[in-house]
């Protein structure tokens, strides 16, 4: 319901085309109040983040609108449309679940953390008070608690912005995958997954690379590596050849396996000049047989060089003669083929 609190009456204007039915049809010649009630979704998400509220009402010179707007609850700030449809059900006197406010580390001017386009259809028809819910919080909290609480009340986000709020969420405030999947309703595994892909990109920022711009898939291929400041770079340069995503995959599993970091690189190197190699047919040879050559070539040599004793490889003296024989033969055979 809506309470006159000043002398006088509404005035009905004769409407004028292009307005809003607030608009043009409801104007006040002095303060207004409208009727809230207690959001009780908004409640349990204030609670279950470990937060207490209380009820206040409040001025909104003491809300600081313009930085509400960009609490990252969702990526479009204000739907004015949206603004206009409350607009219009509040001065007709519905009543709408109170706003929450924050006020970060106990200073300044309170912030929005539910409830953007509530509060300006509020000042749209001239409201200059409002009853809220209020909180006393830190930054850390307030990004958690604006998303989450536009998953009850307003514009929800669709699923793939919120599995990318959930990782936000649990990259920045080190709360667990399962914790921020309920938050955001969403699924674990699509969170774990958004988390993996975000490591990636930070891991390869840190490095001077730029990978926010491979596909999801890649970027889930490489997490395996994304530990590796000597690996994820080739691994990203690989990604962006012409091989699909499962070959970029069974190069890296590949490529792990090899015993040293020598031999890692070496593999990941010739995987990526074959496949810059674009034959005729426009076809990359998945199995190029110069990186077999060069992988085994590169392993021996790297073997010998860490100085193991035939005893340590477990071949006799006469074993080794009979190798060294053999490769003459092929290093021979190799430098006469054409």
């Amino acid at each position: 319901m809506i309470q006159k609190n000043f002398p006088g009456e509404i005035r009905i204007e004769k409407p004028s085309a292009g307005l809003t039915a607030c608009e043009r049809v409801f104007s006040w010649s002095g303060d207004m109040r409208l009727e809230w009630e207690t959001d009780e979704n908004a409640m349990r998400t204030i609670q279950r983040t470990g937060l207490k509220w209380s009820p206040k009402t409040v001025s909104v010179t003491e809300i600081d609108v313009k930085t509400s707007r960009h609490n990252h609850a969702r990526k479009q700030a204000i739907i004015e449309t949206n603004v206009d449809d409350y607009a219009d059900s509040m001065s007709q006197g519905d009543i709408f679940p109170k706003i929450v406010l924050a006020r970060i580390d106990g200073a300044g001017k309170f912030l929005v953390a539910g409830g953007n386009h509530r509060l300006a259809a509020a000042i749209k028809i001239g409201a200059t008070e409002i009853d809220a819910m209020v909180v006393e919080c830190d930054h850390a909290m307030f990004s958690l608690l604006c998303p989450a609480l536009n998953l009850y009340v307003g514009q929800r986000e669709d699923r793939s912005v919120r599995v990318l709020q959930a990782a936000d969420a649990v990259a920045r405030l080190g709360i667990s995958h399962k914790q921020a999947a309920k938050e955001y309703k969403v699924p674990v595994s699509s969170v774990s997954t958004a988390v993996g892909e975000a490591k990636v990109i930070i891991s390869a920022a840190r490095l001077g690379i730029k990978a926010d711009t491979l596909p999801s898939s890649y970027l889930r291929v490489i997490t395996s590596v994304e530990s590796d400041a000597t690996l994820l770079p080739l691994a990203i340069e690989l990604a962006r050849t012409k091989l699909n995503t499962e070959e970029v995959r069974a190069v890296i599993s590949e490529a792990r396996k090899l015993p040293t970091e020598a031999d890692r690189v070496a593999m990941l190197n010739e995987k990526i000049q074959d496949a810059k190699r674009i034959t005729l047919s426009g076809r990359i040879p998945t199995q190029p047989t110069r990186s077999k050559v060069m992988r085994c070539v590169t392993t021996l040599e790297n073997t010998i060089a860490t100085g193991v004793t035939l005893s340590n490889l477990q071949i006799t003296p006469g074993e080794a003669a009979e190798i060294a024989v053999k490769l003459r033969k092929m290093a021979a055979n190799l430098m006469a083929a054409k």
